[in-house]
């Protein structure tokens, strides 16, 4: 009776209208943990995730997704739930507060990446044949509403790109076909935001910070200025303010013109690199 009881409660899987509440939890939550593999195919906008959601101390989870991914596969603790016909918010009961995995498998075509100076800011996520931007906020990995967080993101790309997430910068992988690294993050506030280009990488020790660039070959010349910009600004305000909390920090050239920082980067458009007054003052 308690076996049939169980099965019944994890074969729940709910469809909400709208919005997210958050969690209801028995106990203090742990912070929620992502295992996440991804693979971008920036010529045809493919994005394909495998995400596994590691969470204790709740009886139920529920999280968003972009509309334009489709849930393939979806398990509680290894067994295969019902994935419900349409919507992009989801509620999966718990059989108890103690800790459970969900695990995800999704895929779904990338928002076109729209041509600079037309409203690239307000796209939260979009691709193209050169690379493109995914922000957390576009839910193109499980948004659960939750304040804390860690997660381990392995993201893989054509050899002619290169990827870079925000976290720390784990293995490399550089293959005649293919192209691979992992990005980590401890109790942090934010999921990854993922940025993709047909990039050359630069990169220079600052102490035991590792600056990069990842700019455009076009605008390669500029990598050194702006490593030795970097360091620089990192010796001053470290002096000034304290130790960087992070171990990396990444310029990244980005296709449409903005300037934004994140954590452990800033993703700066490509006809403003080369301006004087942004390495003086933006960066």
């Amino acid at each position: 009776m308690i076996r049939l009881f169980r099965a019944a409660v994890i074969a729940v899987m709910l469809v909400l209208p709208a919005g997210l509440s958050g969690v209801t939890a028995a106990e203090p939550a742990a912070p929620i943990h992502h295992d996440a593999d991804v693979r971008l195919d920036p010529e045809n906008r493919l994005l394909t995730v495998s995400d596994v959601i590691s969470v204790s101390g709740r009886q139920e989870i529920r999280f968003r997704l972009a509309s334009w991914l489709t849930v393939e596969r979806l398990t509680l603790d290894g067994r295969a739930l019902p994935v419900p016909a349409g919507g992009n918010v989801w509620r999966t009961s718990l059989p108890d507060a103690g800790p459970h995995r969900i695990g995800l498998h999704l895929q779904g075509t990338v928002p076109l990446m729209e041509p600079a100076g037309r409203g690239g800011l307000g796209q939260s996520g979009a691709l193209g044949p050169d690379g493109g931007y995914l922000f957390e906020s576009a839910g193109w990995i499980p948004l659960t509403g939750d304040e804390r967080a860690s997660w381990s993101l392995r993201v893989e790309v054509p050899a002619s790109h290169r990827a870079v997430a925000t976290g720390r910068l784990g293995e490399e992988l550089i293959g005649d076909t293919r192209y691979s690294a992992r990005f980590t993050a401890e109790d942090t506030l934010d999921l990854p935001a993922l940025f993709v280009g047909r990039y050359a990488v630069q990169e220079r020790l600052s102490g035991d910070i590792r600056l990069r660039t990842y700019f455009y070959r076009d605008d390669a010349a500029l990598s050194e200025i702006y490593l030795s910009d970097s360091a620089r600004y990192l010796k001053r305000y470290q002096f000034l303010i304290g130790p960087y909390p992070f171990r990396d920090f990444h310029v990244i050239s980005a296709p449409v013109p903005v300037g934004l920082g994140f954590p452990s980067l800033t993703y700066i458009g490509r006809r403003i690199l080369p301006l004087p007054f942004i390495r003086t003052r933006s960066l």
